[in-house]
This record gives C-alpha cells, structure tokens and sequence, in this order.
C-alpha cells in the first residue's frame, strides 16, 4: 500500500521541476495488443492477472472515483490519467 501511495504521489506532481532542456534519448511505442508476440502477450495476461489479485485495480478505481471532480478539473489530469 505504501508503494501505491507513493506512485499516486509522484503521478500527481510529475512534470513540477522538470527542466525543460531535457532530451528524449529513449523512445517507447505503444504496441497494438493484436500485434504482441505470444510471450509478450503471456507476460501482459499474467501481470494483469496478478495485478487483479493483488487489488490494483480495485484501489485504482476507487482512487478514480474518489478524486473525479478533483483530478478532471484541474492541471493535474494528464499526469493523473
């Protein structure tokens, strides 16, 4: 749980202090899920399924609902989503 708070913590402030002289040198592409080799897709299946029963995506949804009117309405959506 304290790894959760410190997540939603940093997810919350990231950008704040960044300096804006700062160069990509790495570049990540979302992959298409239909295009995910098999290991690639058993490695996604099974930590999704370990994140389900770990909670995470019960707690992500009440952090979600919790903090709706919040997060949407302010400069922290991106980050936030």
């Amino acid at each position: 749980m304290k790894l959760t708070a410190a997540f939603v913590a940093l997810a919350a402030v990231a950008g704040i202090g960044a300096d804006a002289q700062s160069v990509c040198t790495t570049n990540a592409a979302r992959k298409e899920i239909r295009s995910l080799t098999p290991a690639q897709w058993s490695t996604t299946a099974n930590t999704l399924a370990a994140m389900q029963n770990y909670g995470w995506f019960q707690w992500f949804a009440y952090l979600h609902t919790a903090n709706f009117n919040v997060i949407h309405n302010c400069e922290f959506f991106f980050p936030f989503h």
